[in-house]
């Protein structure tokens, strides 16, 4: 199976449209990528190899997230307010 899904654009050079082949049966995702460089003619071939669950994912998604609630929380906590602030009462 295969697709054509677009174009790119990557630091202002011409890229060729992106196809994806995805080989169900075995077990093999791929997704495979031409581009052309701008002015040179010459082509560059990319395989990027992608995870659909099937083997644990490397980065942890509610680890970072909790990580960067504590950021929040630690940077909120570091602001010092004067003793003397009003919240609209006079």
């Amino acid at each position: 199976m295969s697709h054509i899904i677009g174009r790119m654009h990557l630091m202002q050079e011409k890229m060729g449209w992106v196809k994806i082949h995805i080989l169900l049966r075995r077990r093999l995702y791929r997704l495979g990528r031409m581009m052309e460089l701008k002015g040179t003619g010459r082509a560059i071939f990319l395989r990027v190899h992608v995870n659909f669950g099937q083997k644990k994912f490397a980065f942890d998604v509610k680890e970072y997230e909790a990580q960067e609630r504590l950021k929040q929380q630690m940077t909120i906590e570091k602001i010092s307010l004067p003793p003397n602030i009003s919240y609209g009462q006079r």
